[in-house]
């Protein structure tokens, strides 16, 4: 015969503690939630449409805070899908390594997100203040870009204005040469690395949670 469990078994330390731990991890869950996955820049349409053949092409950025990069991506210029896949990467500019890379395929099966594609990578941590570059490859002249637009960029970053490039290739390579004007290539989309623990923001089931365990201590206290 199952073992039953004491009506009073649950004292009211008990219920506290367990709506705090649950209190806790929905809290938490939450805010984590919200700070994930936000694309670094976006583009306003004001320069003239371009395209490049056998080039990589990206530009310089520094983030002003800690960040953590989970995709990468690449400019679909009318969001109907890419005519080529395409390789994007992000280079360390102290040591010119890439420390990550994707690519996006061709079609229209990436994320698209405000005329972007974007493909999910391993998670890699960027440092406040080093700068990186990033860039895409373009194996034809087939998928086009804005040269000169207005972007607005995440306050996490700096950018640099101009364009940076590797001639002659389509093999992710560390850009070396400078464009006047910015190109709308290639973007990325982040998390905010914090400096110290959230700060815990309470959902609606949680103070559910919390109220009711409350008052169900009160009215054993009162029974007592």
């Amino acid at each position: 015969m199952p073992a039953r469990i004491r009506s009073d078994a649950l004292r009211p330390g008990a219920l506290l503690a367990i709506s705090f731990v649950l209190v806790f991890v929905l809290a938490v869950s939450a805010s984590a939630t919200a700070r994930a996955g936000t694309i670094a820049y976006t583009v306003t349409v004001t320069g003239s449409a371009q395209s490049e053949d056998e080039n990589v092409i990206g530009f310089e950025f520094t983030p002003n805070q800690a960040v953590t990069v989970d995709s990468l991506g690449f400019y679909d210029h009318l969001g109907d899908g890419l005519t080529n896949a395409h390789a994007v990467g992000i280079w360390r500019v102290s040591d010119e390594s890439l420390i990550t890379s994707v690519t996006i395929p061709s079609g229209a099966s990436a994320t698209l997100t405000s005329s972007f594609r974007f493909e999910a990578i391993t998670p890699v941590l960027l440092a406040a203040g080093a700068a990186y570059r990033i860039a895409a490859a373009y194996p034809a002249s087939d998928d086009i870009f804005w040269f000169g637009p207005t972007i607005s960029a995440d306050a996490a970053f700096a950018f640099e204005g101009d364009t940076k490039v590797a001639l002659g290739t389509t093999i992710l390579t560390f850009l070396t040469v400078s464009f006047p004007s910015f190109r709308s290539t290639a973007n990325f989309t982040f998390t905010a690395v914090d400096p110290t623990p959230p700060v815990p923001l309470l959902s609606p089931l949680a103070i559910a949670l919390l109220g009711t365990s409350m008052a169900l201590a009160g009215m054993r206290r009162l029974r007592a």
